[in-house]
């Protein structure tokens, strides 16, 4: 843009001018002022004037709805097609409407892809030609499903009860007698977290998952494990705690070796004695001597126990 001989802005009068971006995301315009006194000495002061655009986009248009298509058993995949989302409002589009970058998606998708089974997200960044991003973007997922002519079935194990074992503050998690079959097949059910018979579960109440899977076709449920505790308190309980109260090793009845449940309480903990499982963890150690001195060892406490506890030496 070429301001030379263009008055702006006159100190003894009124007369201003404005100046506009041009077609790039920024311009730079260069200000001559120029000071003349009687005798027409002149003396010139030069300002350099950078004008960028940092305004976001305001609004886009034809950002795609989320697609779910559900296909036969012998397809992979749906192809799926959409209009890529456009800048409709920014300060900058009346003046520069060529201007403006296509909207750039981030994993390389583009309309007419070919999804394979499961859920896609598919997601535009869209910008303007300073770079500015309008804030929302534009995010729509396509899901993949095959059409099930005979679904998994899946029975969840009953609710569980059982009592914790003698001076511990657990129960031994007995048989899972949950079913699962598609096509007159049974099919392998696993439990999150590697819940399985035998293991090791807290005073309370423990709800588990159990899942099976076949091809792309899965099935859950959930069952609850309650662990009550019918065992009177004892006067002296120092004999639940390790002699050594810093020791690393196993307390007295607690797991000493193998899985042992990870988990954390609920926050009502004290109203419903609720856990949630957040994992599993391998327990290797030994077991610490009593308060009163009295030693432990690491044993089975059952045939069918998946985990050692500590129990007073024989």
């Amino acid at each position: 843009m070429n301001l030379e001989g263009d008055l702006l802005y006159d100190s003894e009068g009124s007369t201003s001018g404005i100046l506009t971006l041009g077609t790039g995301p920024q311009e730079t315009f260069q200000i001559v002022y120029e000071a003349v006194d009687d005798a027409g000495n002149k003396l010139a002061h030069t300002v350099e004037l950078v004008i960028k655009d940092k305004e976001e986009p305001a609004d886009i248009s034809e950002c795609p709805e989320d697609a779910v298509y559900i296909v036969e058993e012998h397809e992979t995949g749906h192809e799926h097609t959409w209009t890529v989302p456009r800048i409709t409002k920014d300060n900058c589009l009346e003046t520069n409407p060529m201007g403006y970058p296509a909207a750039v998606e981030t994993h390389k998708i583009e309309p007419g892809h070919h999804f394979p089974f499961g859920t896609a997200l598919v997601s535009y960044v869209l910008e303007d030609p300073a770079g500015n991003a309008y804030e929302k973007g534009c995010d729509f997922s396509v899901t993949v499903k095959q059409k099930i002519v005979d679904p998994p079935w899946l029975k969840c194990p009953t609710d569980i009860n059982i009592q914790t074992i003698e001076n511990a503050d657990f129960g031994i998690l007995p048989h899972l007698n949950g079913e699962a079959r598609q096509n007159k097949v049974d099919l392998p059910i696993t439990y999150d977290h590697g819940v399985n018979a035998g293991m090791p579960f807290h005073f309370g109440v423990t709800h588990v998952v159990a899942r099976t899977e076949s091809a792309s076709h899965l099935a859950t449920c959930s069952f609850k494990v309650t662990v009550g505790d019918i065992q009177r308190p004892k006067v002296d309980g120092r004999q639940y705690r390790c002699e050594n109260v810093d020791s690393e090793l196993a307390e007295p009845y607690g797991v000493c070796e193998g899985p042992k449940l990870d988990i954390s309480k609920d926050p009502a903990y004290r109203d419903t004695h609720k856990y949630t499982i957040t994992g599993t963890v391998n327990v290797a150690t030994g077991c610490c001597n009593d308060a009163h001195g009295t030693k432990y060892e690491c044993v089975y406490g059952g045939g069918d126990w998946t985990s050692k506890y500590c129990m007073p030496a024989q």
